[in-house]
């Protein structure tokens, strides 16, 4: 298995290098979504922080150009539209994380 930076066994890439299983896929797109959640709730706490969720609120809202009501989205609308999801969850975690955050901005979670 491949290892990683400090020398422990990567069981994200098992097997071939540039082979992840789904589950492993998942586990770090979870592990990026969390760090990023804690990043933007240190941002949010900050001058300015309003004008960056409002501007995340804007475009975590799918544009709907189509004519036909009843069209299947297909590539660019889904892709669009998984954006748009994995934005609103990233802003919901990052409140979430804001919720357990002393004034100080250290989290209390244990």
């Amino acid at each position: 298995m491949p290892q990683t930076s400090d020398n422990r066994t990567d069981p994200g890439t098992a097997g071939a290098a540039t082979s992840l299983s789904i589950e492993a896929v998942e586990g770090r797109l979870l592990a990026q979504r969390k760090v990023l959640a804690l990043i933007l709730a240190q941002l949010l706490r900050q001058d300015g922080g309003r004008d960056l969720r409002d501007a995340l609120d804007t475009v975590s809202v799918m544009q709907d150009h189509q004519e036909d009501p009843g069209a299947v989205p297909d590539g660019p609308e889904i892709i669009e539209g998984a954006m748009a999801v994995e934005i609103r969850e990233i802003v919901r975690a990052a409140v979430r994380a804001q919720t357990t955050m002393n004034p100080d901005g250290a989290s209390t979670a244990q």
